[in-house]
């Protein structure tokens, strides 16, 4: 029969908490009430009945209806500052269904939370939906990563919406890195089941930038317009710089059709001892934004990764800690990959390679783990 939740009204969305792990029995629920979010208790053994035992279980309105999950694991090769028990996907306030969390630490003798920290987007683009997490790969694939899947929500200037051309959807790995600000943040990436789509190399680049714009790679739209693209970027330590990448340009220095990504380094610790400040600024026709993330002492080399194709582009830059997703139409014959540098104290290491399409009854994408594939 249905399912009730006490005072709510409509899709109150909940989010079961489980007592001793996901296969126990359920403890109680978390729902969307009165714009923020609550607890709920079920009434009986069906489970089908729950009665309002705590009406402010969080400050926040759930996104997507109160999606409630243990924290992801540390990002590879960092130890310790685990303090958070749970994300939940939230929303920031203004807007809705955008693909922004908080960290909490749950007291489940008590099941209240502490240390609650403000929403965080994981991706940093307008247009992109809430989308879903699910921490399991498959039943059968003993998959313990965190998955993130969404998708581009808004039309462009024209229209045109990836929903009907078609829809463009991502699947993401989302972790979590303590050393990123006070309470540490989430960072994401695209599943390792991506690399199983590269197809053949189109370009590699090597060598020092400067304050000219270099061509990296010249897509021909016929049979490169879907592609990965890798490039590592090496500062030295004490450099402040702006590094300048355009991609899907329409010629090398015109770019009015394509996106335009604008890193500004700088010395300074805004979010970590010892660090540098990444500013990142991406321009597509369609919006502008920003975001910020730190580079350690430790790391020499700004990390940076996108794929696009003739609807879309998706950028992952610094292992993660800055990402956007975007609308982003190209259909020149030809487009360009161009970088350039403040400083010539900057090399660049670079490749592109063709990748296939998911198909909609594509199960490789999330099958090659079980298969021992990455």
């Amino acid at each position: 029969g249905p399912t009730t939740f006490e005072g709510c009204q409509g899709a109150a969305g909940p989010s079961p908490i489980f007592e001793g792990g996901r296969n126990n029995s359920v403890l109680s629920f978390v729902a969307i009430f009165n714009n923020v979010t609550a607890r709920f208790e079920a009434k009986d053994d069906t489970l089908t009945n729950f009665k309002l035992v705590d009406p402010y279980f969080l400050p926040n309105r759930g996104g997507g209806g109160g999606l409630w999950h243990p924290l992801p694991a540390n990002v590879e090769g960092v130890e310790g500052g685990r303090w958070a028990s749970h994300i939940f996907q939230t929303d920031i306030p203004g807007t809705d269904g955008r693909p922004s969390f908080l960290l909490a630490a749950l007291d489940r003798k008590r099941l209240v939370n502490t240390r609650i920290t403000p929403p965080m987007l994981l991706d940093v683009g307008r247009g992109v939906a809430y989308g879903q997490l699910n921490l399991e790969g498959g039943p059968e694939t003993h998959d313990t990563r965190m998955i993130h899947i969404s998708w581009l929500d808004r039309a462009d200037a024209f229209g045109r919406s990836p929903c009907t051309e078609p829809q463009t959807t991502s699947f993401r790995e989302v972790r979590y890195d303590p050393r990123l600000g006070e309470n540490g943040s989430l960072v994401e990436n695209p599943v390792a089941e991506y690399y199983d789509l590269r197809g053949d190399l189109i370009s590699k680049a090597i060598g020092a930038l400067g304050p000219d714009l270099k061509v990296i790679a010249i897509l021909n739209d016929s049979t490169t317009y879907l592609y990965d693209f890798e490039a590592n970027f090496f500062i030295p330590s004490d450099v402040e710089t702006q590094l300048r990448l355009e991609l899907n340009c329409e010629a090398v220095g015109a770019c009015d059709n394509g996106t335009v990504v604008l890193f500004t380094v700088t010395n300074n610790d805004l979010f970590a001892e010892r660090s540098r400040n990444i500013s990142m600024d991406i321009t597509t026709p369609h919006e502008k934004v920003r975001t910020n993330f730190p580079l350690f002492a430790s790391e020499t080399k700004l990390l940076f990764r996108a794929m696009s194709d003739r609807n879309s582009i998706e950028i992952f830059a610094g292992g993660g800690r800055g990402v956007y997703s975007g609308i982003n139409y190209h259909r020149q014959k030809n487009s360009f990959i161009s970088a350039n540098s403040s400083s010539e104290d900057v090399d660049i290491l670079c490749q592109v390679w063709k990748l296939s399409p998911i198909e909609y009854d594509d199960t490789r994408l999330l099958r090659s783990q079980a298969n021992g594939s990455s």
